[in-house]
């Protein structure tokens, strides 16, 4: 098997949060349960409602969000009659809530609804995404190194699911574009980590995701390739074999061709499969992970990482 390493199994998987909420740089934090850091000023408690409000103009900051959606957001069903009065009420408590000291507002009135104006980086998903484009540019410029450092930074700013304290099935909803961003992101990151020989890492962390996540088949080939070059050759077959009664049963189709290209070529020990990148003399190119790793937004037919609500439209101010 492959020798050629970098030196770090000391990985951890999922990457462990930091205490995102302690830097000062950010005001808004989303990537976990719904947090505000406004400085040396006490934090007054949110009632439920303003917490749902203020999660959707998050998700739609600079951008228009109608009343009609923060009522649906509020009351998905039967909303009162004073629907429109009670989104004022909670719009105005956050805006008191938000004030800096000067005359600034943070929550605009534009028609049809409210903009949450934020300055760029001062909510943590914007930096997740910022160094999640960073790394991959890193990626395609061939410096796999310092691409899965910044995806490790990045998936260390997720401090638990998102708005776990915010009771709304409108957000909840797209809680799950959120959580299916970061998972593509772990999928990204371990792709690189495998390309770097760090597979004992990626086999552990696979063995909890695949539970997760069963049928998705890019992280299933992870953790197949990962098990192959630890080794492990016997439980790389037994995981497809899993993998292949998994989507029998709940799809009723068998897996891919790349997964099925994978186990042919665990079977006939393909040299191929081995990683090819040493850390400490990276070349410029783009074929750094095995092609036999298929990515689920090529199965699909859309990309993982658009992140597009629907509810809001840009101001044009």
């Amino acid at each position: 098997m492959h020798t050629n390493r970098a030196p770090t199994q000391t990985l951890s998987y999922p990457v462990p949060p930091t205490d995102g909420c302690a830097d000062p740089s950010l005001t808004f934090f989303i990537l976990g349960p719904l947090h505000m850091n406004l400085g040396p000023r006490k934090l007054p408690r949110c009632t439920p409602r303003q917490r749902i409000v203020l999660a959707a103009l998050l998700l739609e900051r600079n951008r228009i969000l109608s009343t009609e959606r923060l009522i649906d957001a509020l009351w998905p069903m039967d909303p009162p009659a004073t629907a429109r009065a009670q989104v004022h009420i909670c719009v105005s408590a956050l805006r008191r809530m938000l004030a800096d000291g000067t005359a600034r507002e943070r929550i605009h009135t534009v028609a049809p609804g409210y903009l949450l104006e934020v300055p760029e980086g001062r909510v943590d998903l914007d930096v997740f995404n910022r160094l999640i484009a960073a790394a991959r540019a890193d990626r395609e410029r061939g410096q796999q190194v310092s691409a899965v450092s910044k995806l490790h930074s990045a998936l260390r700013l997720w401090r638990g699911q998102p708005f776990t304290d915010v009771g709304s099935d409108v957000i909840q909803a797209a809680v799950v574009g959120l959580c299916d961003t970061r998972l593509s992101a772990l999928e990204e990151c371990m792709d690189l980590d495998l390309a770097l020989g760090r597979h004992e890492a990626v086999a552990h962390a696979a063995a909890g995701l695949v539970t997760e996540h069963p049928l998705r088949e890019r992280l299933r080939a992870q953790q197949i390739l990962a098990l192959y070059r630890s080794g492990r050759t016997a439980d790389a077959l037994a995981a497809y074999r899993r993998t292949r009664d998994d989507f029998v049963r709940e799809l009723g189709i068998e897996p891919g061709m790349r997964l099925r290209e994978l186990e042919r070529a665990i079977l006939n020990h393909d040299p191929a499969l081995a990683p090819s990148v040493n850390p400490a003399h990276q070349k410029p190119h783009r074929r750094d992970v095995p092609e036999t790793v298929p990515k689920d937004h090529e199965l699909s037919g859309r990309s993982p990482n658009q992140l597009n609500f629907g509810w809001g439209r840009p101001s044009s101010g």
